[in-house]
């Protein structure tokens, strides 16, 4: 999949959906890929798996700079137009220093 797409937007879903965009982002972590992710977040629906990334984030389980490897849109409008205007994501090291 993570060959063959231009891009990927995660719609609401179940165990399946998350397991496949936690593996696309860490693939772009890992700088495999530096295409567009998306979480396309109808009524909220990744509001809570946002939050953890932030506790994540906070608790320096990951790096805050891996909020650059993805884009949360609230309709498929914002997640097109994310996705048109995309730049490539300049990461300072896939590593903790």
């Amino acid at each position: 999949m993570e060959e063959k797409s231009d891009g990927f937007i995660a719609l609401p879903g179940g165990f399946g959906t998350i397991e496949e965009i936690c593996e696309i982002l860490t693939l772009k972590q890992l700088q495999i890929h530096n295409k567009p992710v998306v979480f396309m977040n109808t009524d909220d629906y990744y509001k809570k798996l946002i939050d953890f990334f932030e506790h994540m984030y906070s608790e320096n389980f990951a790096k805050s700079d891996y909020r650059k490897l993805y884009s949360v849109a609230r309709d498929a409008e914002n997640a097109i137009s994310y996705i048109e205007n995309y730049r490539p994501v300049e990461l300072e090291s896939k590593w903790f220093k």
